[in-house]
């Protein structure tokens, strides 16, 4: 009964954003189980704050609720640098992840905000992080040439 939980929550979570307005049906087919049952699952991941509801009756729609979306702008000053902006900003955000997936955003954070900080020739660095259940989206821009 557990995996079958389990199953039903990972695909809830890796098909709401195809399906905002029809997920209980998707799943309730793709399991063969009742709509009450799929309502039970989505019900839950919404109390677990893993998903948004919004709208009311037959114009709900459903949506992955963000986790942690952080924007910060950075003077490029030669004190800014990408390890302190990484442990000041964004490392707390990413130490719950398997060590695997922290070392790659840490990694990836890493080097395209130094690159920006060496080669961009403007005067900030924007950093963007998006994360939610399925997703994890580090955005760097800088507005030099």
């Amino acid at each position: 009964m557990k995996d079958t939980t389990h199953k039903i929550d990972e695909f809830i979570l890796k098909n709401i954003k195809d399906h905002p307005n029809d997920i209980v049906l998707v799943v309730s087919k793709h399991f063969s189980v009742s709509r009450t049952t799929a309502h039970r699952h989505l019900n839950a991941l919404v109390r677990d704050g893993k998903i948004l509801k919004t709208g009311i009756t037959n114009k709900v729609v459903y949506s992955l609720n963000s986790i942690k979306n952080k924007t910060f702008i950075f003077k490029i000053d030669g004190q800014t640098t990408e390890d302190a902006v990484w442990n000041k900003y964004l490392k707390e955000d990413f130490k719950q992840l398997s060590e695997n997936i922290y070392d790659i955003c840490y990694y990836g954070f890493t080097e395209m905000f130094n690159n920006a900080l060496d080669h961009s020739g403007g005067s900030s660095i924007g950093v963007n992080t998006e994360r939610n259940n399925t997703l994890i989206k580090i955005s760097i821009y800088d507005d030099g040439s």
